[in-house]
């Protein structure tokens, strides 16, 4: 499913949507007219970032970068820092959509317990993963939490550098 191509208040198609709940998530979709490289951010909450166009590379502090090309996504583990760079061809767009997952939710004692019993205690998650396949019910995740979620009002439409969700 396309996402439909979101509008900043002067008509232009670079911007960004933020819905979100505290002790859910957030739930953004962005829309960038150039590449961007943002060094040394520090990500507190886990995050699946789904790519629409461009390419979009995760490069953790502790180990090795994750490139997601279109239709592809990135699982990004809470609690450490990264490097994000997001590419685009001269003339193209970059856009993605994010879920961010509120700490309190991830915490939860079930979803703990449950997660444990299906990971593979042979191997250490690494910080960030990529899904080089993303089916189609997990791609309408991200309209769906759109919906579920409210806007938040006070969050910059153009600005690409704002944490709104805390």
């Amino acid at each position: 499913m396309k996402p439909s191509t979101i509008q900043a208040p002067d008509g232009s198609a670079l911007a960004r949507e933020i819905h979100g709940r505290p002790g859910i998530g957030v739930s953004a979709h962005v829309l960038q007219g150039r590449g961007l490289r943002i060094l040394r951010m520090r990500v507190d909450q886990s995050a699946l970032i789904l790519v629409d166009r461009g390419l979009k590379t995760v490069k953790p502090a502790r180990g090795s970068g994750v490139r997601a090309r279109p239709g592809q996504a990135l699982l990004l583990s809470g609690q450490q820092t990264v490097d994000f760079t997001n590419d685009v061809a001269e003339g193209e767009h970059y856009e993605a959509r994010w879920l961010v997952f509120d700490n309190a939710l991830l915490d939860d004692a079930f979803y703990r317990e449950t997660a444990a019993r299906i990971a593979s205690v042979d191997a250490p998650l690494a910080p960030v993963r990529l899904l080089a396949r993303v089916r189609t019910g997990l791609a309408d995740a991200f309209q769906r939490g759109r919906q579920a979620l409210p806007p938040i009002p006070h969050c910059p439409t153009r600005s690409h550098a704002s944490v709104c969700w805390r």
